[in-house]
């Protein structure tokens, strides 16, 4: 994956009070204090939480299943098609009792900068981000507390998301995002099914959103992933991710900077 992709580790940040430094997967020619000048778009993909490690949502069906299915590798091939940087981060590198402490350093090391914020947004190159599970949850609260790269967020796929729309309820900016064209939330369909037992629904076919599914996360347009697992959802959902993300792209057949 890291070969095919052209990517690269880098150390984000290193302190005392963790044995494991804090790195992140990033396109080769990465510099932090160019990025946000590249007219080339960023696709970010953030796993959830568990064993996992960056691009990487099921290290049991890395075993049984193959790349394809378990890693970010079909996305990074999307992304390359399109001429754009990736960049792969997990909350998982400093253990369970970490994790939104290690989705927010990460996020701020790769894209928060003096003279990053110094730019106009408009003039920033644009991040488009898959969001699994948890770290739906932690972009959110990222978000709120870092509204600085709210700006460059082209798009959005939530996938199994644990984000509240209630935490924006003070933050109508980052409130009226989450619910816009240019987020999208996809389903497995175990999420408050009879576990996981129901034959899965037909991929990106609208999925039901009761009083309490619009109460968590509002009016966001929600699709079924066609899949019962969980941790397939990208596999089983590869092309609907995409027909988003390319609904917000300067053209369909190639990202560029808008």
């Amino acid at each position: 994956m890291q070969k095919e992709a052209n990517l690269k580790w880098i150390t984000l940040c290193e302190d005392d009070a963790h044995d494991v430094p804090l790195r992140a997967l990033v396109h080769r020619d990465y510099r932090k204090e160019e990025e946000a000048k590249s007219q080339q778009p960023t696709l970010l993909i953030a796993t959830g939480n568990g064993k996992v490690c960056a691009g990487i949502f099921s290290r049991k069906h890395l075993l049984t299943s193959g790349i394809e299915p378990s890693t970010a590798l079909p996305m990074l091939r999307e992304a390359k098609k399109r001429g754009m940087r990736s960049a792969l981060i997990t909350p998982n590198a400093r253990g369970k009792y970490y994790t939104m402490n290690t989705f927010q350093k990460s996020l701020s090391a790769l894209f928060t900068s003096s003279s990053i914020i110094q730019q106009q947004p408009r003039k920033q190159n644009r991040i488009y981000v898959v969001a699994h599970s948890a770290s739906g949850g932690y972009l959110t609260r990222h978000l709120l507390t870092s509204p600085q790269l709210l700006p460059r967020i082209q798009a959005i796929a939530f996938t199994d998301s644990t984000h509240n729309i209630q935490w924006t309820k003070h933050n109508p900016t980052l409130q009226s995002k989450l619910q816009d064209s240019s987020s999208l939330y996809l389903r497995s369909n175990d999420v408050r099914s009879l576990g996981g037992k129901e034959p899965p629904k037909q991929t990106g076919s609208k999925a039901d959103t009761d009083s309490f599914w619009r109460h968590r996360f509002g009016s966001i347009r929600t699709l079924w992933a066609g899949t019962n697992d969980h941790s397939l959802m990208h596999w089983s959902a590869h092309d609907v991710i995409w027909g988003h993300f390319d609904r917000h792209c300067a053209s369909s057949s190639r990202c560029k900077h808008q």
